[in-house]
């Protein structure tokens, strides 16, 4: 605690206990403060005797500088509390536009494709792939479909015909076969699905 905090503190005491009738409560601060070190009681004889030698314009005038002062300290402490309430607002505004540009980042990630393949079988011809996770598709003849892996995701568009799917368990990729009018998600089982003439058929096996 330095002399200059010490001597500004006496002085606003001195305002205090001589601006207004001190109540039990004020008088009861004070004396603590008086009490709490030899200094202040130093500090706030040397300011009283002061002020007994001025003047009474004098008095006026130190008195007037004096709460001056003391209204500039607790316009400035004032000022500081905006400065730092601003200050974590913004913080929190830039927080939040990281994480919201970092949300989009991450879905445009998972939307990206990491293999794409199309499989078109005419008239007359059945085939049976294993994908890359290891489930298998057997393909009808006249049939025609797109097998698209993303990272959250193992898609199967069927523009025509019929499929089987073995499909091995992934909790984290669900296996999810499509046709322009229905749409099947599963995890891990055996079914086929059937799109002939506009019908369209699913069914597990």
């Amino acid at each position: 605690m330095t002399s200059q905090y010490i001597s500004e503190t006496a002085a606003r005491w001195y305002i205090r206990m001589r601006s207004a009738e001190p109540d039990d409560l004020l008088r009861s601060q004070f004396e603590a403060w008086v009490m709490a070190h030899p200094k202040h009681r130093e500090e706030y004889t040397s300011i009283a005797e002061t002020m007994q030698d001025l003047s009474a314009n004098d008095k006026l005038k130190a008195i007037a500088d004096a709460l001056d002062q003391e209204r500039f300290l607790t316009r400035e402490s004032r000022k500081h509390k905006l400065i730092k309430t601003a200050a974590s607002l913004c913080v929190f505004v830039v927080v939040g536009l990281v994480s919201l540009f970092t949300v989009h980042q991450y879905d445009q990630w998972q939307a990206q494709p990491l293999s794409q393949v199309a499989t078109v079988n005419p008239v007359g011809q059945i085939t049976s792939q294993t994908l890359a996770d290891g489930s298998k598709v057997t393909l009808s003849a006249n049939s025609d479909m797109q097998i698209t892996y993303y990272r959250n995701q193992r898609h199967i568009m069927l523009n025509r015909g019929e499929a089987i799917f073995e499909v091995v368990k992934d909790k984290e990729r669900p296996f999810v076969v499509e046709t322009d009018q229905a749409k099947v998600t599963v995890l891990g089982t055996r079914f086929a699905v059937n799109k002939l003439r506009g019908l369209r058929k699913m069914m597990c096996i």
